[in-house]
């Protein structure tokens, strides 16, 4: 499996990583910035979904609303970056506390692949 045993772990790096380079490296405009996050979120979302073995709906479920909020601050939910930020960090954080004990990884702690 691509994501191993820590598929949700891994998304969430790849989400925080493109954000930071495209604050930080590329110049993208607002809405250029909101369209790739709010795409990473859901694509990631469902990847996760993919890969893990339990309860499969709950990290889609995750992504869309991770989109949403971005759509949403897009289209006038006037909140400021730094509350933005701060929210989308806090569902992230409850979202893995919550996913943590209810979705499986792919692979077991010694390696072996588990059937779905």
């Amino acid at each position: 499996m691509i994501f191993g045993r820590e598929p949700a772990g891994i998304a969430a790096l790849i989400k925080a990583l493109i954000t930071f380079i495209a604050l930080t490296i590329v110049p993208l405009t607002d809405g250029q910035q909101t369209a790739l996050n709010a795409l990473a979120a859901a694509i990631l979302g469902f990847v996760v979904s993919w890969q893990v073995i339990r309860e499969k709906a709950l990290p889609a479920v995750v992504g869309i609303v991770e989109a949403g909020v971005y759509v949403a601050v897009h289209f006038g939910f006037d909140v400021s970056q730094d509350v933005q930020a701060a929210l989308l960090t806090l569902i992230g954080a409850i979202v893995a506390f919550i996913l943590r004990d209810r979705v499986e990884a792919p692979v077991g702690p010694n390696g072996e692949r588990r059937a779905a």
